[in-house]
């Protein structure tokens, strides 16, 4: 979100704009403005998310900000640097199918607002992994919850969450990544049934494995 001062990743069913990294603190304020009112008047939740760190952007409001693209759209979950969170296949689906149903006039009444929509072949929404608020890292992996302090002692990778004050929370993940941001980086994402379960055996010598969201001040 624009001006987020806390660290946060979000999973998102929605649609990327490229700013070309020209777009200013001022342009995503009348956006963000005009994005509430045009929700109104369609009935939409799409939301504006500012990939990246734009915690001090009101301070140099006609400097561009520190990303090069604006996503639209539903978040499946969001998370800040708490425990992990699971990432669930349905939850996926359900919020793309919500995504399907924003009426292809919310772009058209947000372009009178802004370029970056200008000549867009919109499409359909697509799954997002991306982070915001100051130095954000998000990960998503296929694993199990375990314990910081037996981080030394796991089967594949240990996924931490790491707070504003760089100390490790007591829980991580033991498991493969499948996607990774850091940043302004905006990493589309295949988290279709058939995806998931294609990562769950590569960690199938665990009980009940999950696909897990860790966020960490990076």
């Amino acid at each position: 979100m624009l001006y987020e001062d806390v660290t946060h990743g979000a999973v998102v069913a929605g649609w990327k704009f490229s700013t070309d990294g020209k777009v200013t603190a001022n342009e995503a304020e009348t956006i963000r403005d005009a994005l509430r009112q045009i929700n109104e008047s369609h009935d939409t939740q799409v939301k504006m998310f500012v990939p990246g760190d734009s915690s001090n952007s009101h301070m140099t409001k006609n400097a561009p900000l520190y990303t090069f693209s604006l996503v639209f759209g539903l978040p499946v979950v969001t998370s800040m640097t708490v425990d992990p969170m699971e990432v669930r296949v349905d939850e996926v689906q359900e919020t793309l199918d919500e995504a399907e149903k924003v009426p292809g006039q919310l772009w058209s009444d947000l372009e009178e607002h802004s370029d970056i929509f200008s000549g867009v072949d919109i499409g359909g929404p697509q799954t997002y992994l991306l982070c915001y608020g100051p130095l954000p890292k998000a990960t998503l992996s296929a694993g199990v919850k375990h314990p910081s302090e037996d981080r030394e002692n796991v089967r594949y990778n240990f996924h931490s969450v790491q707070d504003y004050t760089q100390q490790w929370l007591d829980t991580g993940v033991d498991g493969e990544a499948i996607a990774s941001c850091r940043h302004g980086d905006v990493m589309p994402v295949d988290l279709s049934e058939e995806a998931v379960t294609n990562w769950l055996e590569k960690v199938a010598d665990f009980d009940d494995p999950k696909v897990y969201m860790t966020v960490r001040f990076d």
